[in-house]
């Protein structure tokens, strides 16, 4: 398991140096320059309140002027060492410190859905594999199906409209961190947090109906059934462990998704989390910014498939990680 786990690590260099090769690249064969759009350009015409010397210096002070191959280095060196430069954006904030501002709320709601998601869908999804072709199970089929189909930002609109159409009700207007004030926290974040936690939910609920099913009908099973061991005892002992691997694996998907579903969130209910600081990093070419925050949310999601698999082999004694 170690030497699973020291390889699997190793592969994160490459995997990483590939990722960042990408963005960089793709972020300067986009149209515009970031220096002529926060400043204007003197040379050519454009309105600015700086001198063409002025904005020169700036351009150097920003390594803009470098030869691309060198910019993209010195960009690696100060990744490496935790310093990942300073933001295009006035007044020039450091990006380490931006992210570290902004990334608590990102994961509080990261978190808070996966794990809200996980405790609604696995209870119905197996109820309604238990109580196959009920009431029950048509009910709850028609709820996952639904909200499967609906893209979550149109969710997110329509409950924005029904709370505003039938109780007056908007979120609040201010954010304030969980430590800071856990009510005013709550009253913010409720709203987003469930409508991401049942999207995400309806996909695993689906996952775990299908699994359970595929785990009733194993001999093993009918075995526990057939030495009297009671319905709750047989579903909680045989089968619920079993059915999981496949939902790990949608479970981990979705968790490695919920980051664009953060970002449409955060936009639609002001929350300043990473999704958001993102968002307007791209449309302001912040090219330091958006290169940090796509290289974290890359380490996230290897991070994320290295779990998934060690948390196989504990619910499998059949895999081995070698």
């Amino acid at each position: 398991m170690r030497q699973y786990i020291a390889r699997r690590l190793l592969l994160f260099i490459p995997t990483l140096f590939i990722v960042s090769l990408i963005i960089f690249g793709l972020l300067r064969l986009g149209p515009g320059d970031p220096i002529e759009q926060y400043y204007g350009d003197a040379t050519s015409g454009t309105e600015t309140n700086l001198s063409a010397k002025e904005i020169q210096e700036l351009r150097e002070y920003l390594n803009l002027d470098d030869h691309i191959t060198v910019q993209y280095f010195k960009w690696i060196g100060d990744i490496v060492t935790l310093s990942p430069g300073q933001s295009f954006r006035p007044p020039n904030l450091d990006v380490l410190d931006e992210v570290v501002d902004a990334l608590p709320l990102t994961a509080e709601i990261a978190l808070t859905t996966i794990v809200l998601s996980l405790l609604i869908a696995i209870p119905l999804g197996v109820i309604s594999a238990v109580r196959q072709d009920t009431l029950i199970d048509y009910g709850l089929r028609v709820f996952s199906i639904g909200f499967l189909a609906m893209p979550i930002f149109w969710t997110a609109i329509l409950a924005l409209l029904i709370g505003i159409e039938t109780a007056n009700w908007i979120p609040p207007l201010e954010y304030k961190e969980i430590w800071q004030d856990p009510l005013q926290n709550v009253k913010k974040l409720w709203l987003p947090i469930l409508i991401l936690a049942i999207n995400s939910g309806a996909v695993i609920a689906r996952m775990m109906r299908s699994a359970t099913l595929e785990v009733l009908r194993q001999d093993y099973v009918r075995t526990a059934h057939a030495k009297g061991l009671k319905e709750t005892l047989v579903i909680s002992r045989h089968v619920i462990k079993n059915a999981m691997l496949p939902v790990v694996t949608v479970a981990g998907l979705q968790a490695a998704i919920l980051f664009s579903g953060t970002l449409i969130m955060e936009s639609l209910f002001v929350l300043p989390g990473l999704g958001l600081t993102l968002l307007y990093s791209i449309n302001d070419n912040d090219f330091p910014m958006v290169q940090f925050i796509v290289v974290m949310v890359s380490l996230f999601i290897m991070i994320l498939n290295l779990v998934i698999d060690v948390i196989y082999a504990w619910l499998d004694p059949r895999i081995r990680l070698n």
